[in-house]
This record gives structure tokens, C-alpha cells and sequence, in this order.
């Protein structure tokens, strides 16, 4: 439910950035709060059985996803109008690379991890083009979030290849999504 979760803010910012309708960024919000519900029943179920194997990975898969997520609240929050056009195209690539790793998650391809880490190297590099550009400086803190997003991303990409390695360590079949 916390992938899915994840999905949908996707889709709230995506409706935001071609429309600006406020009443989204509500449903953003809305959306982390039924987040954060879920990622801390969850990490508190892990810290009732610690001795399991993988509960480290797990916990702290669950925690970056929340930490994730706060990325989206901080957006919301700051309600940022007349976004630069080339400022949504480098969020929508983080977005993407965002889809990217829930596809990863339900089913494993080395592929889209090589495509994720790409993509975050070129997202990285356009954010820090921008970043210098003096034309855009309203969008410098929408920038610096899209940073944080990628770099949380690639690190939830690290506990996904972990929690594969896990998971299938006695197990020929590799296609299986991580949540069976």
C-alpha cells in the first residue's frame, strides 16, 4: 500500500505541475499523512521482531520511503506557482525515475536499475545547471526538492537490490514482486 501511496502523489504533482489547481496540493498532503500512518505501523511491527533476517533492509526501505514522501509534503507546503518550464521537465525526470523504481520493486530488472542510476546522474547535472542560472531563482527551492527526491530514490534503489539479494538468496525464481 506505501508503493501505491507513492504512486498516487506521483500523479497529484503530475496533475499540479500542468494545471497549478490548488485543491491538488490538499490531496498531497492528504496522501502523506496516510503515509506516514502506514510506514511507522509498519517500522513498528519490524522493531516488535528484530531477529528477522532482512528487518533491517525493511525498516529502513520503510523509512526512506517516508522520508520520500516528506519531499512531496514540502512541495505541497510551499504551494510554488509559475513554475519555469524547465524546471518541470527536470520534475517530471525525477518522477519518472520515481515510476522506474516502483516498476523495479514489483519486478526486478537490472535493466531499469541501470536506467535509474543514469537517470539520476542527468537529473543531478540539469538541477545543478539551473541551480546557477540566475533567470530562475524562484524555483531554487523547488530545485533543491528534486535533488532530495533523486538522491532518495537512488538509495531506495540500493535496499531494493538488498532486499532482492534477500529474498531470493535460496530461490532460483527472481520475478516474484518483494511483497510475497
Amino acid at each position: 500500500r506505501i508503493i501505491l501511496l507513492l504512486r498516487e502523489k506521483i500523479n497529484k504533482v503530475e496533475e499540479y505541475l500542468e494545471s497549478e489547481k490548488g485543491h491538488l496540493l490538499a490531496d498531497i498532503i492528504e496522501l502523506e499523512k496516510s503515509n506516514n500512518r502506514l510506514t511507522h505501523i509498519c517500522m513498528r511491527a519490524i522493531n516488535r521482531n528484530p531477529q528477522e533476517e532482512e528487518s533491517y533492509f525493511r525498516y529502513t526501505f520503510l523509512w526512506q520511503i517516508e522520508k520520500l514522501g516528506n519531499d512531496f509534503k514540502f512541495f505541497a507546503n510551499a504551494n510554488i506557482k509559475n513554475i519555469n518550464k524547465e524546471t518541470k521537465d527536470v520534475f517530471y525526470d525525477v518522477l519518472k525515475n520515481i515510476k522506474l523504481l516502483i516498476d523495479l520493486y514489483f519486478k526486478y530488472d537490472p535493466d531499469i536499475g541501470v536506467r535509474i542510476y543514469d537517470n539520476r546522474n542527468k537529473i543531478t547535472d540539469k538541477c545543478v545547471k539551473l541551480l546557477k542560472e540566475k533567470a530562475n531563482i524562484n524555483d531554487h527551492y523547488l530545485l533543491h526538492l528534486i535533488l532530495s527526491m533523486n538522491e532518495k530514490t537512488i538509495y531506495l534503489f540500493g535496499l531494493v537490490s538488498g532486499l532482492r539479494q534477500l529474498n531470493f538468496k535460496d530461490d532460483s525464481e527472481h520475478n516474484k514482486p518483494l511483497n510475497q
